[in-house]
């Protein structure tokens, strides 16, 4: 408070504590400091905004609780603007439990104060009044800046050391980064917005870490246990403390997670009650000089409460907020503590510059990416009817592999949820495998041979041929076709009547089927003709009625889905996740398959689509109900593969 000037406080109470009321501005004035109350208002006057200025001009609002006013929505609501401003003096009256919101901020306990101005309790009261204390952000405070006055634009070492072990180099923050870090070290309480790729987690870890490297005690928490995980292997070794919401709390508690939090499809939160116990067990468990959160958008109102109580009341404490608006995938979330200061990281620095161009079709202000990503990355889009999902999910993978776009570093995200997703039950739990083997297309290409592809020449009736062909159901399991496998496809080959004079006009003087091949096909075994032109019936069964016929099969890819994002992982590995699970993640080549069982909006498909870095395909099993509803914002002709149909 500046020399001079003489304090001014406003009261807030309710109307039955008059008493009380002509008591503290009794006491008050006496010391020489100017009171201001509702009795002022001039009448006529405008209530609302004379009581808006006087939280603005007065140096502190004093709360008079009590258990009339803790029922008193104007007394909470001034109570509230006087915490947003960070001038809020709760004092209690008579014995009574604050509302949970007003906990946070250290009352002093007036119930037995008799009006003596000597009185230790009251000494308090004028002591916090007259305590002249810098504002936020002012220079001069301790903020833990690092322990060089130069703030270094290397990543830490934590950090750079991580991404070497994912092949990825990550060396130096970008300018805007690099200003957003400087102005943190002169700054207690600030948010930090930033659209998806902007490095938001990146720069949450580097000033957590640099906190920590100074002495000063850092937590770091996120909504998601999965980002948690991610946060806790880039500050490895720091020192930072990483949790997600709910794990810090149970732990605080004592309590152990229950069984339905450990499924990797469930980001379990605590309910009311829990919050409400755990309040004051926070405030007397260990506190931390820092608390960084990062996807901020996600928190509950009621959970800032229970981030400000592990913060050390002193003046070093600082709290930092990361968050992108546009992923609040939750409910009722995107509330803070505090409006301002506000930064903002604008610039996309992960997502390659194709892969950007599909993605600010779902947030009109998202920024260009940085320069060296422009005109990188690869674009892939799949479609074809529910229940081929599993074939389109293969011919993806297949094709993807086939150009060496899926990458070490990817997922499969899932846009209706885990839960509501087949793929889940029969694919994940059950750790399966798609359907793409040599049996099934060994039986697909005969039944087509005899149904779709051109039947001349074919003698045996279509239904009798199929009747046939049902003996390939005893076809073995192996990875590929053993002796009684051939056999038994060459018998039922021939068992079907061809013409052979029509034969040999087909194979142009040879025996039809001699010039057909094996060739791998978006990761799919198909024939390849060294003639060209339409494909026959007969020359699809006289190639199987050689017991060569086997030669030159292609290996079949056959993928497994796994719960767990496992880095470098086996060459047939697909981490599954949801959506959500995985938002502040990202991946080198991210597949999205879009169900058919309820319609995606555009923030969970602005999260999905802005988690790839490289390659971004989607697999569009949505029966025209996402299309239409969604990736209607999509321009097709920018992607480099479309497919259509299984």
């Amino acid at each position: 408070m500046a020399e001079n000037r003489v304090p001014r406080v406003m009261i807030s109470y309710a109307r039955e504590d008059r008493r009380y009321l002509e008591g503290v501005c009794a006491a008050l004035e006496a010391e020489g400091i100017e009171t201001w109350w509702d009795g002022a208002i001039a009448p006529g006057a405008n209530w609302d905004a004379e009581i808006e200025r006087a939280l603005a001009e007065v140096d502190a609002v004093l709360v008079l609780w009590t258990p009339r006013s803790v029922g008193r929505d104007t007394v909470r609501n001034e109570a509230d603007d006087a915490r947003s401003r960070r001038k809020l003096l709760p004092l209690i009256m008579e014995p009574c439990k604050p509302p949970l919101f007003f906990r946070l901020a250290q009352a002093v306990d007036l119930s037995d104060w008799t009006g003596d101005t000597s009185d230790p309790e009251w000494r308090r009261v004028l002591d916090r009044i007259a305590a002249d204390r810098p504002p936020d952000g002012a220079p001069g405070n301790d903020l833990g800046r690092d322990a060089t006055h130069e703030i270094s634009p290397q990543f830490s070492e934590p950090i750079r050391a991580r991404f070497a072990r994912l092949d990825r180099i990550v060396e130096r923050l970008t300018e805007e980064q690099f200003d957003v870090l400087r102005i943190l070290g002169t700054t207690r309480r600030v948010r930090i917005a930033g659209c998806a790729g902007s490095g938001k987690t990146l720069v949450a870890c580097e000033k957590a870490i640099r906190c920590a490297r100074a002495g000063l005690r850092v937590l770091f928490l996120s909504h998601s246990p999965h980002l948690a995980g991610h946060v806790s292997a880039l500050t490895s070794g720091s020192g930072v403390m990483v949790a997600d919401f709910t794990s810090w709390l149970m732990s605080v508690m004592g309590l152990e997670p229950s069984e339905q939090s450990k499924r990797w499809l469930n980001i379990e939160e605590p309910d009311e009650q829990t919050l409400e116990q755990a309040f004051d067990v926070v405030l007397e468990s260990q506190t931390f000089d820092v608390v960084v959160v990062d996807e901020g958008q996600d928190f509950r109102e009621t959970w800032w409460l229970l981030v400000e109580a592990a913060l050390d009341q002193g003046t070093r404490s600082q709290l930092y907020i990361f968050h992108d608006d546009n992923q609040a995938l939750l409910p009722f979330r995107a509330s803070y503590p505090f409006d301002d200061p506000m930064l903002n990281l604008s610039r996309n620095c992960r997502n390659a510059g194709r892969v950007f161009e599909v993605i600010r079709r779902f947030h009109a202000q998202a920024p260009d990416p940085e320069a060296a990503l422009a005109n990188q990355g690869m674009l892939a889009y799949f479609r074809a009817e529910p229940a081929q999902r599993d074939v389109a999910i293969d011919r993806c993978l297949g094709c993807l592999k086939e150009q060496g776009a899926l990458l070490e570093d990817r997922v499969l995200l899932l846009a209706g949820g885990l839960e509501k997703t087949p793929l889940v039950e029969t694919h994940v739990e059950a750790r399966g495998e798609t359907v793409q083997r040599w049996q099934d297309i060994v039986r697909h290409q005969l039944e087509r041979a005899v149904t779709t592809y051109v039947r001349r020449g074919i003698v045996t009736p279509r239904d009798v041929a199929l009747k046939h062909l049902e003996a390939l159901s005893a076809l073995g399991t192996g990875s590929r076709p053993g002796p009684e496998d051939v056999a038994l496809v060459v018998s039922a080959a021939r068992s079907i009547e061809l013409d052979a004079k029509l034969c040999r006009q087909i194979g142009g003087g040879n025996e039809a089927g001699l010039d057909l091949a094996w060739t791998l096909v978006d990761g799919t075994p198909r024939f390849r003709r060294a003639l060209g032109g339409r494909l026959h019936g007969v020359e699809v069964l006289r190639f199987f009625s050689d017991p060569g016929w086997a030669t030159g099969l292609p290996e079949t890819h056959r993928w497994q889905f796994i719960t767990e994002a496992v880095p470098n992982g086996a060459a047939e590995t697909v981490p599954v996740f949801d959506i959500a699970a995985f938002k502040g993640l990202e991946s080198d080549t991210v597949i999205l398959l879009l169900g058919d069982h309820q319609p995606v909006g555009r923030e969970k498909l602005y999260v999905a689509l802005s988690r790839a870095r490289q390659v971004l395909a989607i697999v569009d099993c949505s029966g025209g109900l996402t299309s239409t509803v969604a990736l209607r914002k999509v321009d097709f002709d920018i992607f480099e593969t479309v497919r259509s149909g299984a």
